[in-house]
C-alpha cells in the first residue's frame, strides 16, 4: 500500500506544481496549507479517479474528502476495496 501511496502523493504534488514532497502531509489542507485553487482541485479529483480507477461522487462525504491529503487518500483506500 505504501506505492500506492506514493503514487497519491506524486499526483498531489504534480498536480500542486509542489517542488518539496514533505510538505504533503497527511493534515495539509488543499487550499490553506498547498494553495491549491478550485481548478487544480477539480483536476487532482480527475486524476486520482483515472489513476485509481475509483469514484469519489459516491462517496457522501466526498466533499469533504477534499479537505485534506489525508482524508482524500481515506477516500481512496475506501472505494479500493
Amino acid at each position: 500500500m505504501l506505492k500506492e501511496k506514493d503514487k497519491f502523493i506524486a499526483i498531489v504534488a504534480s498536480v500542486g506544481n509542489i517542488d518539496e514532497i514533505d510538505k504533503i502531509k497527511d493534515d495539509a489542507s488543499l487550499f490553506e496549507d498547498l494553495h491549491f485553487d478550485s481548478l487544480a482541485v477539480v483536476e487532482l479529483l480527475s486524476t486520482i479517479e483515472q489513476e485509481f480507477a475509483v469514484d469519489f461522487t459516491v462517496l457522501p462525504d466526498f466533499l469533504e474528502r477534499f479537505e485534506s491529503v489525508g482524508k482524500i487518500w481515506e477516500g481512496i483506500q475506501i472505494l479500493s476495496q
